[in-house]
């Protein structure tokens, strides 16, 4: 209980300072600070499982580096074709994954039919999905985390949370903007 409670400040710490280094307009949030959401909709979340067509070791070191840095294992796995996406998804789910990540908004591979594959297993199996663009948000993922301005911005889908037991916080951290869809 301890190790939370340090982990917790530690990562507001973190999250402050990521959020006074960003720049202004709409943007992808950072991995850290992504992971940190994750991590407030769903308490328990002990690993987190990123499907992406454009692994490469910098990815994969930051993605690590910032699940780390809140004590969640993040799990890796690259997809060369659509194909390999469900048995991926299900590899995935055996290492005990609770959220899905689609941190990069230039793979068209996992933003298209990938996608829609992963919004309609991931409802029904109850994992959350994290996407790189609200406008998935819309269309059946979990969250979206983005810099809007100059504020930590998540979209949520209100409905999609109340399925899968994600915790919408009531009291947000004034640093951070929920918008519910």
């Amino acid at each position: 209980m301890r190790l939370r409670i340090q982990l917790v400040f530690i990562s507001t710490i973190l999250l402050t300072i990521l959020m006074i280094s960003v720049m202004t307009a709409q943007t992808p949030a950072g991995y850290t600070q992504q992971v940190f959401v994750m991590t407030k909709l769903v308490p328990s979340l002990k690993s987190i499982g990123i499907i992406s067509n454009k692994v490469t070791e910098p990815f994969s070191e930051a993605t690590r580096r910032a699940g780390l840095s809140m004590g969640i294992k993040v799990i890796i796995a690259k997809a060369n074709s659509p194909r390999e996406i469900p048995e991926l998804y299900h590899t995935l789910l055996k290492k005990e994954v609770k959220m899905i990540w689609l941190p990069d908004k230039d793979d068209a591979m996992l933003l298209d039919k990938g996608f829609e594959y992963l919004r309609e297993i991931t409802l029904e199996d109850k994992i959350g999905l994290c996407v790189p663009v609200s406008k998935m948000v819309s269309e059946g993922a979990l969250c979206c985390v983005q810099i809007e301005g100059n504020k930590l911005t998540v979209y949520i889908d209100r409905r999609v949370a109340q399925v899968i037991g994600a915790t919408v916080p009531n009291d947000p951290d004034s640093s951070i903007k929920y918008v519910l869809k």
